[in-house]
């Protein structure tokens, strides 16, 4: 199955970050597995991949473990020490060199994988510790080729007494990376070949086309070549499932878990878990979508997350990506590298952003400006913006000591930023609260005869929409000005009449009006 080298640079800064969602996805499932089955047997074994600080640290533990799990679909590969793990793999620094060891049921053998690995190494050594640990379980350390890999007296093709790594003429044990002559073989199927050669990307196995299957749970389908050496077209779950692939439509109940790829549309009340990528196509479910690989599509459910790049949307409630190329829509948007596109929630967070729109953006490498600025009616003002690199929340506050008593503002609002070099434009709509400092108007309110002042704050709404022309004189320095269409909202027509005396626009009932002041001002300012 092939894999991008964005993709695999995504998964590794990616895994670390969604722990949770991928535990709310697959740890209940594989758990069941595991508990189920012992390791070799059909169930799920656990091979566990941790790497030194010197070489692969956390990153790159999980970046081989990405490698490892689709070259092992009968497996559940981690990242870190697991409890009495089936195989171990560890990526550390031996002798001034970074190298790949394997254990698996007795069998030890090494490879040397730089920490500086490109993806194609990085698709090699796991391709080669998905051989060794299979052909491990399969035939047993005594009888299988991989104790004769690690045995210099036997293994043909492979490093031997004469020719080893350090030249000393005693065999190693230890796989060299650039070693390998012989054809490379299916390496989930356990064939005992000699392992893959470097560059040799794992394609999906060949899997049997089936036009319909069903599945009660997990290998109980029908056919019962089914499952996950099997390609449906169409597929029917009653509680889950554990496909090879799908290449139409599948439905489900608890869950619809596939190894690797789909191509169309997988439908469930519970969770869609794809290991590979969602190729092309949908997922709709009432619960959770979970994607390793990239989405080529659109994910619906309350909680959806993938791994790698999304090209296409999410919508939901709570969305996570490796990246965006496209929408992401729900209350909670996250994305762990950069969105080319936007962004539509409550919360957006992502490393860089087209347009987030949202009440708080969080945008790791984009600036929060600081801004100060002063209006032609006298108020002059401070706030921040901060967001996307086409769309920012600002927020406000400010006074106009001119008048008396002193007037106050405080407010929220949106902007869109265009620039062209150095210059910029701006539109913004901003809401503020305002009222006036030390004012305490009064209201008598009789109850049972008896009247009770008491004394309110008055509070009016101002709305702004500006726009704005800037020049970036320096880096984080700039200076801005433009035109406001100002609109002030209160059921006091004596109470805050503009400096520009425009005549009041009644609004509602005469019992109980509210006055709408129009008219236009200027402002100017600087942004750090």
């Amino acid at each position: 199955m092939q894999r991008t080298a964005e993709r695999n640079k995504h998964a590794v800064a990616t895994r670390p970050r969604v722990a949770v969602a991928a535990l709310l996805l697959t740890v209940p499932l594989a758990a069941t597995q595991v508990a189920a089955q012992p390791a070799g047997d059909s169930g799920f074994a656990t091979i566990a991949v941790v790497a030194d600080d010197a070489c692969g640290s956390t990153g790159g533990a999980s970046a081989l473990a990405d490698a490892i799990q689709p070259r092992m679909p009968d497996a559940l590969v981690v990242v870190g020490d697991a409890s009495d793990p089936s195989a171990r793999v560890v990526w550390r620094e031996a002798n001034g060199e970074c190298r790949v060891s394997v254990d698996a049921e007795g069998s030890h053998a090494e490879l040397p994988l730089a920490a500086s690995a490109s993806q194609d190494q990085l698709a090699a050594a796991a391709a080669r510790v998905a051989w060794l640990a299979d052909d491990a379980w399969q035939r047993g350390v005594t009888g299988g080729a991989a104790a004769q890999a690690a045995d210099p007296e036997s293994a043909p093709g492979e490093a031997s007494g004469d020719d080893t790594s350090d030249g000393s003429g005693e065999g190693s044990g230890e796989l060299d990376l650039a070693v390998a002559d012989a054809p490379v073989d299916d390496v989930a199927e356990g064939s005992g070949d000699a392992p893959p050669t470097v560059g040799d990307e794992p394609l999906e196995p060949d899997l049997t086309d089936v036009t319909f299957g069903f599945s009660v749970w997990d290998r109980l389908n029908l056919p019962r070549d089914s499952g996950a050496g099997a390609r449906r077209h169409v597929s029917l779950t009653l509680l889950g499932s554990r496909v090879g692939a799908i290449d139409g439509v599948e439905f489900g109940l608890l869950y619809n878990l596939v190894v690797y790829d789909v191509h169309g549309a997988q439908f469930g009340q519970g969770a869609n878990i794809v290991l590979g990528d969602l190729a092309g196509g949908a997922q709709f479910s009432a619960g959770a979508n979970f994607v390793r690989g990239d989405t080529r599509g659109v994910q619906f459910a309350p909680m959806n997350a993938t791994l790698g790049e999304v090209r296409g949307a999410q919508f939901g409630t709570i969305n996570y990506a490796g990246s965006v190329r496209g929408v992401q829509a729900s209350v909670v948007n996250v994305a762990a590298h950069d969105v080319h596109g936007v962004q539509l929630g409550i919360v957006n967070v992502a490393e860089r952003s087209s347009a987030s729109i949202g009440v708080i953006n969080i945008m790791r490498r984009e600036p929060v400006y600081a801004l100060l600025w002063g209006e032609s009616d006298g108020t002059f003002r401070a706030g921040i913006a901060h967001g996307s690199q086409h769309f920012r929340n600002i927020l406000a506050a400010g006074i106009n000591g001119f008048d008396d008593p002193t007037r106050w503002s405080a407010g929220f609002g949106f902007q869109g930023h265009v620039t062209f070099g150095r210059v910029f434009v701006d539109g913004d709509a901003l809401g503020y609260a305002q009222g006036r400092i030390g004012e305490r108007p009064s209201i008598v309110i009789t109850e049972n005869g008896a009247d009770t002042t008491v004394a309110l704050q008055r509070v009016d709404g101002l709305a702004q929409l500006r726009l704005s022309l800037g020049v970036e004189v320096a880096p984080r320095f700039a200076v801005y000005g433009g035109v406001i269409q100002n609109a002030l909202f209160t059921d006091n027509p004596e109470h805050d009449q503009p400096t520009s005396n425009a005549s009041p626009i009644q609004l509602g009932a005469s019992a109980d009006p509210t006055y709408l002041y129009l008219w236009p001002s200027f402002f100017a300012g600087l942004r750090f």
